[in-house]
């Protein structure tokens, strides 16, 4: 086979790119999902903070993006920010509120030159460089010619007792300060809801990404949301990994804090993604299916070979609890391994254990005898959890078997005829190498 007839190794997945008909290649029934939580949306007048948590990889993006658009045509006023691409920022709150003032132009403009003058007096207390600005001028007008880059104790004694009415001055000042933060934050939460009021549907907000963005910037994300964006009517929906948030927040303020309860006083409604998975190859598994989708996007005709492959890479993807990105990665080694013709099946073991297990997938490929053993036991254990694939993980584990006795074990009857059935093979190490060698670089065919 000549490479003009070979499957491309890869083509882009195109989840940015929402198609009018929002839901267009829905493998999941997300279009049902989607249309259930728009119901609990009414459900909401006092606004909220819902989570769609699901491991990286799972479709977060694929179905944010496409609910967000069908709300869009549902005449709800909505955003979609992708965190990631915006954690350059100094803080958050000029990401979110951005936004509003963006919605806002549509709207009564008393409502935009509000929101936007009450969204400048916040944003301006909380810039950092502000804070340090205000901080120094602040401290030089109450300590004299104390400098605040050295030891601030230094500094607090070099106050004299005619400096004490200028520190209650200072406190004076803080407490009026205080006061007026106050009421700049309760005047932009109530333009907020003057702009949600403009509909009669809530404002929904949607929040990508945060899991890869700085612990820093995710976290103060979520608290400005609770802090300045919490108003009836406005709903956001975070998408992300809540397990590696909860990271994020033990990374910003230490591993003794409990990253899950500090979440759940943020995050009021956390919902996961789902996800069918089946041990029967004739049951629902979105494994399977999305494994099918992709060799087929890839060019990969319907038929014994591909179709086998796409089972068993399908159970291998649940055994293993690859996410969507990873069966994908699969078919990606699978079109590379091409041609493999009547070891399509095969192929699916040395990918999965490539994906999964990369230090040990590199010991089998150098045939050392404990790798080989470990194999075998890997290949009995997902053996008793997945019948349907018994008589090919009993055949992987005679292979192996043999490879950790130095392929002095010889193979089975049965599988020693199901070898020969597979090509011109001398041993079960020829046939191992060959095999693990068509997904990797190598210098001989």
């Amino acid at each position: 086979m000549t490479n003009q007839n070979l499957p491309p190794l890869y083509l882009r997945t195109m989840a940015d790119k929402v198609p009018e008909r929002r839901f267009d290649g829905d493998l999941f029934s997300r279009e049902k999902l989607a249309a259930r939580l728009t119901g609990f949306l009414s459900r909401l007048p006092d606004g909220a903070v819902m989570a769609i948590d699901s491991p990286w990889g799972e479709g977060k993006t694929w179905f944010g993006k496409r609910w967000c658009a069908s709300l869009r045509d549902q005449e709800f006023q909505t955003a979609y920010i992708d965190c990631f691409q915006r954690d350059h920022l100094d803080d958050p709150f000029t990401m979110i509120a951005g936004e509003f003032i963006e919605l806002a132009k549509a709207g009564k403009s008393e409502v935009k030159i509000k929101l936007l003058e009450t969204g400048k007096k916040l944003g301006a207390a909380l810039l950092p460089a502000a804070t340090k600005f205000a901080v120094n001028t602040i401290g030089h007008w109450a300590i004299g010619n104390a400098n605040l880059s050295g030891d601030l104790t230094k500094a607090a004694e070099a106050l004299d007792a005619s400096g004490a009415s200028a520190l209650e001055s200072l406190v004076a000042s803080h407490l009026a300060d205080y006061q007026a933060s106050k009421k700049s934050v309760d005047a932009f939460k109530q333009t907020l809801t003057d702009l949600s009021a403009e509909s009669n549907k809530p404002i929904v907000i949607f929040l990508d990404e945060l899991d890869r963005c700085r612990p820093d910037f995710a976290v103060r994300t979520i608290e400005r949301v609770k802090h300045f964006f919490d108003a009836p009517g406005v709903i956001f929906v975070l998408l992300l990994n809540r397990h590696q948030l909860a990271a994020a927040v033990e990374g910003l303020y230490g591993p003794k804090v409990d990253a899950e309860a500090y979440l759940s006083k943020f995050i009021p409604i956390s919902l996961t993604l789902p996800k069918r998975v089946s041990m029967d190859r004739l049951g629902e598994d979105d494994n399977r299916k999305y494994c099918q989708s992709a060799l087929a996007r890839l060019g990969f005709p319907s038929g014994p070979s591909n179709d086998g492959f796409a089972t068993i890479m399908g159970l291998f993807s649940t055994l293993f609890d690859f996410s969507l990105r990873d069966v994908e990665r699969a078919v990606v080694l699978y079109s590379f391994a091409q041609p493999l013709n009547v070891s399509s099946t095969q192929a699916a073991w040395p990918i999965a254990i490539k994906l999964k297990k990369p230090e040990l997938y590199k010991r089998l490929c150098a045939h050392d005898p404990g790798a080989h053993r470990e194999a075998q036991e890997l290949a009995a254990s997902l053996r008793a959890r997945a019948p349907d694939a018994s008589w090919l993980l009993g055949f992987i584990q005679s292979l192996h078997l043999s490879g950790a006795t130095h392929f002095q074990h010889a193979l089975p009857l049965g599988d020693s005829q199901q070898l020969s059935a597979l090509g011109r093979w001398s041993g079960p190490k020829d046939y191992l190498t060959w095999l693990f060698n068509r997904i990797d670089l190598t210098v001989a065919e």
